[in-house]
């Protein structure tokens, strides 16, 4: 099997995606940042990890989320069901990507089991028309 992925909406400086997996998924990429609109084809897209929202039948379900990169960087592994950075004030949760060497800025996952999760990521760099301030 393989993960669902649903555009859930991507406008200037965010995008939110809905991800289910049937079962235990492999590593494998739910989110290509140089398909996301205002992409600068430069190849330098930046992606920034700002909430998940996530729920799965089992207490023990994990799911891993990785930057993709020559060698993939760890974001945050999960369990069970939950929510971080969807408050009214989500400023307090980022996880910024590193820019590892070879990174592309696409976002990877890793399941254990059947569930679903919403990921709200934020474009940091590589994107026109975007005021990076904001």
């Amino acid at each position: 099997m393989a993960y669902t992925k649903t555009t859930l909406y991507d406008k200037d400086l965010e995008a939110a995606f809905l991800i289910e997996a049937p079962g235990a998924e492999s590593k494998a990429q739910i989110v290509d940042a140089s398909a996301l609109d205002g992409n600068a084809a430069s190849g330098t897209e930046v992606l920034d990890l700002v909430g998940i929202k996530w729920n799965s039948a089992a207490a023990g379900t994990s799911i891993q989320l990785h930057f993709d990169a020559t060698t993939d960087d760890n974001i945050i592994t999960v369990y069970g069901s939950g929510e971080l950075g969807f408050g009214r004030d989500n400023t307090m949760f980022k996880f910024l990507n590193p820019k590892s060497s070879g990174y592309n800025g696409d976002i990877l996952a890793t399941t254990s089991a059947a569930c679903n999760f919403i990921i709200l990521v934020r474009k940091r760099e590589g994107y026109t028309g975007i005021d990076y301030t904001a």
